[in-house]
């Protein structure tokens, strides 16, 4: 249910600024679709991190 909310763009900003500390659903969904797995990656927080700003930066 919470997923089809956030199809809307005005709910999307929320997710972002709300208190939850975690990245929205629906990022985390599409993030797994997107993972390569033959690419090697050496930092997992660093990546972790520049993704969750390309997200936010995607969703304004």
């Amino acid at each position: 249910k919470k997923l089809l909310y956030e199809r809307a763009s005005s709910f999307r900003i929320q997710e972002w600024l709300g208190l939850d500390p975690h990245p929205p659903i629906y990022f985390r969904i599409n993030r797994l679709r997107k993972l390569d797995t033959s690419k090697k990656v050496k930092h997992l927080l660093t990546q972790s991190i520049k993704d969750v700003f390309k997200g936010f930066i995607e969703t304004l």
